[in-house]
């Protein structure tokens, strides 16, 4: 009985996730197409943590920009890296995405709410090993 009710847990969690990341295909396809404004880095939200195997506790956050489009203002959210600890995520934010740092930002022009970073900051070789696990 636990095996057939594992399943369908299983089953509805996969269909779930699939659905999802649909409807973001959908919601972003074609983004390299879409028109870019100037923007710049507002803040970060609260450092979150995920425990690595109960061995480290990874860091990572948001960072919230906002631009203008129309004479409207927009807010938006990226996103960080998973990293090591919240010591590497200081220096990744203060040395990538400082407070006031202007970006470059694509917006859909019939939902111009809906946006990203045009060119996110990318971590370098070594944070991305730690991140791995490697």
């Amino acid at each position: 009985m636990f095996e057939k009710a594992g399943f369908w847990i299983l089953g509805c969690s996969v269909g779930a996730i699939a659905i999802y990341c649909a409807a973001r295909l959908v919601r972003y396809r074609r983004n390299d197409e879409w028109p870019t404004v100037d923007g710049h880095v507002e803040g970060y939200g609260k450092i979150r943590h995920m425990d690595d195997n109960g061995s480290a506790s990874l860091s990572f956050t948001s960072v919230s920009f906002s631009y203008s489009v129309g004479g409207e203002w927009y807010s938006g959210e990226w996103l960080t890296p998973t990293l090591q600890n919240d010591t590497a995520l200081e220096k990744f934010l203060a040395k990538e995405m400082p407070v006031g740092k202007p970006v470059s930002i694509r917006y859909m022009p019939k939902h111009p709410e809906r946006s990203l970073l045009a060119d996110a900051p990318e971590i370098e070789r070594s944070d991305a090993i730690i991140q791995l696990g490697l």
